[in-house]
């Protein structure tokens, strides 16, 4: 469409009172011509344009033939699915198609059925690419392993001698331990016995802790030192002599003498073997007179002893002492 041009008009050509006309917006100029003297005006006109909605812009870029109708479908495609994983872990994979849209110009159940199959081919693409995170799974859910169940106490005591020198008993425990295993009854019982002793040694160290300084095993009584008894001399024994038989006072006839008498002196006690008493003979004092009378210095006579014989029988009795004296002397 030119401008200046009053065949482009739609008004003055006629086509713009059509309803069914469709007609783009446009502008265009044309002249007036001036009357009498008045020059001719150039006039500018802008066309809004006629039916130019989505329908008629496709009409128009359809060469001005209708186009066929275009129906549009949309669908979305997502789910799960489990798998059990090499190290025996059930997972839950998730996957999604997002939307995804298709047309079709037959109807609009058509359109929707094609959105659902390409829907359906981007989840099964999705779906490969989170399984290739888990290689050699299995599908479906790991099953479950078969668990067992160990039990262990363990307890004792300990002995201790304590800073104060008092034997002290100290008791420990673990308490009841439970662990499991998926191998065997054994290695359940195994690890319950390993964690109880654990369990045992830390409550042992916490009831040592309330004696510090502490010495194992029970306090040892203290060593007596052995009593040495004083050493005493011994006594010396004290054994007294035999005094001779008593001596009878010879009258007026001469005394005979008779043989000496053989005297056995007894041994001190401490002596172990005795042995045969020598045998000393006393010998006796002559012969001694004794006269009936003694005269006195008056001329008369006096009965009894003369002091001379007195002072003879006193010898003789010191000589026998000391004869046993010597005796015992040379015994010792």
């Amino acid at each position: 469409m030119s401008s200046g041009d009053e065949a482009n008009n739609p008004d003055l050509n006629g086509h713009g009172g059509d309803a069914g006309d469709i007609i783009p917006p446009f502008t265009y100029t044309y002249t007036e011509k001036g009357v009498g003297q008045n020059p001719d005006v150039v006039v500018t006109v802008t066309f809004g344009g006629l039916n130019w909605d989505a329908a008629g812009q496709a009409i128009y870029a359809n060469g001005c033939v209708v186009p066929p109708t275009v129906f549009t479908g949309e669908a979305t495609v997502s789910d799960s699915v489990t798998i059990c994983t090499v190290d025996d872990v059930t997972q839950t994979v998730d996957y999604t198609s997002g939307l995804v849209t298709e047309t079709s110009e037959v109807s609009q159940e058509a359109a929707d059925a094609a959105a659902l199959a390409a829907a359906e081919v981007a989840a099964a693409a999705d779906l490969a690419a989170q399984l290739a995170q888990y290689p050699d799974y299995t599908s479906g859910a790991c099953q479950a392993p078969t668990v067992f169940t160990g039990e262990a106490t363990v307890s004792d005591s300990v002995t201790i001698c304590t800073v104060d020198d008092v034997t002290q008993t100290v008791e420990y425990t673990s308490g009841l331990v439970t662990e499991t295993s998926e191998v065997s009854q054994e290695a359940a019982d195994a690890a319950a016995l390993a964690a109880a002793e654990v369990a045992a040694a830390a409550d042992r160290a916490a009831q040592l802790a309330q004696y510090p300084d502490y010495t194992s095993g029970a306090c040892q009584a203290p060593t007596t030192p052995p009593t040495t008894p004083p050493t005493t001399p011994p006594t010396p024994t004290t054994v007294a002599p035999v005094l001779p038989a008593t001596i009878v006072e010879t009258v007026e006839e001469p005394v005979t003498p008779t043989e000496p008498e053989q005297v056995a002196v007894p041994l001190p006690a401490t002596v172990e073997e005795p042995e045969e008493p020598e045998v000393v003979s006393v010998p006796l004092p002559a012969t001694v007179k004794v006269p009936a009378a003694v005269p006195a210095g008056d001329g008369s006579s006096q009965q009894g002893a003369p002091m001379g014989a007195m002072a003879l029988l006193v010898a003789s009795l010191i000589g026998i002492g000391a004869a046993g004296t010597r005796l015992l002397v040379r015994r010792q």
